[in-house]
């Protein structure tokens, strides 16, 4: 619309503007309308009468009349018009592709009476742009005929279950213009019950159920799926809500993440509504001719929100699949990328259940524009970074997935080892995220809650064998077990006494560590307090650690940072508590226990250990460990109840300890791999396991 349609009071109408919605005008081409004043009207929108009707119209369907329509304005109103259409013209036949890409027209299905039914929403049909006949005009052919006539069609779903004679319906409003429900209108049923079976079948054709699976440009007067009134009013609601989403009806107040919440929330409490919403979007994003020049891509984002969230049914799975199928297989339809999305979103939906927490109004301003990817920080042992690009679908296992890759472990048992924390700071222990977690959902609460965090990533257990042959996985390993050695955690002391050997072996790990952190020169008594460690130091003095760290530092003064660190890890291997993770505890009713104690976790059990010595007092093989139980007493000392023995003869030892919940997770985690690694064994050595016969 020109600059001149603020002082214009006539426009004329350019192209037909048909629809059935009361709030809403109908005119044909060449239409003049006499424009009023109306509030709240959203940018684009016009309000005007024509032929005693009043009503909003989009104002790319018009053009300025300057002064009274006369005659000469008119014809003046339709030469500007055709100006701009022919500048759009140009403008849209200039060949906008990528690298290596080829032009390529949207493949459209020939229905009866000439019409053309672009499927995926791939834009408007194009003739011209491939010779008839050509391998790419025949395959995007066949593709169009899969669509629209092969098995999960839509418009094989369409005449199974949509609503009979859908144009006999008619919206009604109330008088504030809220939705009131649908009326069928009466005079229709008669004439269409009135007729013989004989007479309505030869009547049916394909064309009226072809209007119904494509995009149309006012809103529909009745559900597309039968629904009781109650719900077919939310039917319409969210069939607005979808235009209003697309630019195609107006906002009337209403913002992108009011919309989304609206459809998502209604998808999640009317599960008969899932099927119907998801047709909605399928039609708006099918042969989609609106005027607006992003509808039908801001269509397929906000389908790919709802695949992200919601289920439709089993029954209409492989026909929602299909449609999204068919434009994400193709790198050249021009939704290909978004349809992808949808599917992998679908995909993930189906298979963990969806994202549980409504998007952000950041993260829905960024899908309606077309970015579903999240720049995301995640932190690695020894303050290592890694930003990662987050997807509206991926889950905490994605990201470890993805991290691993980087650390040249592939396989789903290696994988399975590692995990992800939340840490809030604030003196709080960090938090275990769940595989199945949505990063986007758990990310999006905290910074609800305005909640500094720092998301780490870390190895969780230790139950196979280690090959020291990436740098990254070295990294991630030498810093995670530093700290360990640097609390003397896994060095036993029997007896409590220091042997030389074991101070030996102190002093070559501590020249490790100082060649491992770029150090060149031969280390000195200040560099030796932060080689040691401290509850170490007092066992020899200061230059007795000096001279063995200087001896050892000899042997390892060429290797590089990196090799030192694969050292230190391969040498702490050997050492039996290596791979453990440790717990304070406070107390313990095991009676063979006293005084100060530690608990480690590691592949061969829970173990509960002296903590000046690192001696063993007790053990509990994974084996005998039946269940394990979190309380927490009035007076706020939390606890943790281990049950051990057999389901018939079992006692109980409580802990008290603030590590429950990851004590529990790791006994968990590592009864998981014990049964895994069982039925690898099994399965390799053909046996067969039967857990119930029937006699």
């Amino acid at each position: 619309m020109i600059a001149l349609e603020k002082n214009a009071k006539y426009v004329l109408a350019i192209e037909d503007y048909e629809t059935r919605e009361s709030t809403l005008l109908s005119f044909k081409n060449g239409a003049v309308i006499k424009l009023k004043h109306k509030d709240g009207l959203d940018d684009g929108w016009l309000f005007g009468m024509y032929e005693g009707q009043t009503g909003s119209f989009p104002n790319e369907y018009v053009s300025p009349i300057m002064g009274a329509p006369t005659e000469s304005a008119i014809e003046q109103a339709k030469r500007s018009a055709r100006r701009k259409q022919l500048s759009q013209t140009n403008l849209s036949t200039e060949p906008v592709r990528a690298a290596g890409s080829i032009d390529r027209p949207g493949p459209s299905f020939r229905m009866k009476k000439g019409r053309d039914l672009t499927i995926s929403g791939q834009g408007k049909t194009t003739r011209a742009a491939s010779p008839r006949g050509s391998p790419t005009t025949e395959r995007l052919r066949q593709d169009s005929a899969e669509l629209m006539t092969g098995k999960y069609s839509m418009m094989e779903f369409a005449k199974e279950n949509f609503r009979d004679a859908h144009n006999k319906y008619e919206m009604q409003r109330k008088a504030d213009g809220s939705i009131r429900g649908t009326l069928k209108i009466v005079g229709t049923i008669r004439a269409t019950f009135g007729k013989s079976m004989r007479q309505r079948k030869e009547s049916w054709s394909w064309s009226p159920l072809a209007e119904l699976v494509k995009f149309t440009k006012s809103p529909i007067q009745a559900s597309l799926l039968p629904m009781p009134p109650p719900l077919n009013k939310l039917a319409l609601e969210c069939f607005i809500a979808v235009m209003r989403f697309m630019g195609d009806y107006m906002m009337k107040g209403k913002n992108l993440t009011d919309l989304v919440y609206f459809i998502l929330k209604t998808m999640r409490q009317h599960e008969d509504l899932r099927n119907e919403i998801y047709c909605q979007l399928i039609k708006q994003t099918t042969n989609n001719k609106s005027t607006r020049p992003d509808s039908c891509a801001r269509g397929w984002r906000l389908l790919s929100i709802c695949c992200a969230y919601i289920r439709c049914s089993d029954l209409f799975r492989p026909y929602l699949e299909k449609y999204v199928k068919i434009a994400a297989r193709d790198p050249q339809r021009e939704f290909h990328a978004t349809a992808a999305i949808c599917l992998q979103n679908l995909n993930k939906t189906f298979k963990i259940g969806g994202r549980k927490n409504p998007p952000s109004q950041i993260e829905v301003q960024a899908v309606a524009a077309g970015r579903f990817t999240k720049r995301q920080m995640f932190y690695l042992p020894g303050d290592m970074t890694q930003v990662l690009k987050v997807k509206t679908s991926s889950t905490a296992r994605d990201v470890v997935r993805d991290i691993c890759g980087k650390m040249g472990l592939t396989t789903d048992e290696e994988v399975d080892e590692y995990g992800l924390f939340a840490d809030l700071g604030k003196e709080s222990l960090p938090i275990p995220i769940d595989p199945t977690d949505y990063i986007m959902d758990f990310t999006n609460t905290l910074e609800k809650q305005e909640l500094e965090f720092w998301l780490y990533f870390k190895k969780i257990i230790w139950y196979r064998p280690i090959t020291l042959d990436n740098a990254l996985l070295i990294d991630v390993l030498y810093h995670q077990a530093k700290p360990d050695f640097m609390r003397a955690n896994m060095i036993v002391l029997k007896d409590n006494e220091f042997t030389p050997a074991i101070q030996s072996e102190v002093a070559m790990l501590g020249a490790l560590v100082h060649r491992a952190g770029g150090g060149r020169t031969m280390p000195n008594t200040v560099d030796a307090e932060s080689l040691i460690p401290p509850s170490l130091a007092n066992r020899s003095t200061p230059q007795m650690w000096v001279k063995l760290i200087q001896e050892h530092f000899d042997s390892v003064r060429d290797v590089s940072p990196v090799e030192a660190r694969g050292h230190f890890v391969d040498f702490i291997q050997q050492w039996p508590l290596y791979g453990s993770r440790f717990f304070p505890v406070k107390t313990v009713s095991d009676q063979r226990v006293r005084g100060d104690t530690l608990l480690a976790i590691n592949k061969q059990g829970v173990h509960l250990l002296k903590t000046a010595t690192r001696e063993m007092l007790t053990s509990y093989p994974f084996s005998e460990i039946v269940s394990t139980r979190r309380l927490k007493a009035q007076s706020g000392r939390q606890y943790l109840d281990l049950k051990c023995g057999n389901l018939m003869v079992h006692r109980v030892t409580r802990l008290e300890t603030l590590y429950g919940r990851d004590i529990s997770l790791l006994i968990t985690l590592y009864v998981e791999c014990q049964l895994k690694e069982r039925q690898r064994q099994e399965e390799a050595a053909g046996v067969v396991r039967v857990d119930a016969i029937d006699i």
